[in-house]
């Protein structure tokens, strides 16, 4: 769970960065006043991008409804780097499939 401070605007915090702040806090972890909860975005919520083109990147939490909730940007890959961006997602993509692949086999030969 990640946590902002909300007159700073520092984010993300967890836990053991405000337990620093607040040495005395005893076991049972209770979020202290001026720190807020930051609700994960939901993946059917968050910008559509385009694959090859470009990638979503987090933003500063946004108070929406009174809840904190992770922003998102959608940015263009840069030219330049494109190619390498799409070879180096398509290996890791290989190689995830290649993973998911042999954890079926075994799950049937189970």
């Amino acid at each position: 769970m990640a946590y902002i401070h909300i007159e700073s605007g520092k984010y993300p915090l967890y836990e053991g960065d405000i337990r620093l702040d607040y040495p005395d806090m005893g076991e049972e972890f209770v979020l202290p006043e001026g720190y807020a909860e930051v609700q994960n975005t939901p993946e059917s919520e968050k910008p559509p991008v385009v694959a090859g083109e470009t990638v979503r990147q987090p933003n500063a939490p946004q108070l929406v409804d009174g809840y904190w909730v992770q922003s998102w940007e959608v940015i263009p890959i840069p030219e330049d780097i494109k190619d390498e961006y799409n070879e180096i997602k398509a290996k890791d993509e290989e190689e995830l499939a290649a993973i998911e692949a042999k954890i079926a086999a075994e799950a049937k030969a189970r």
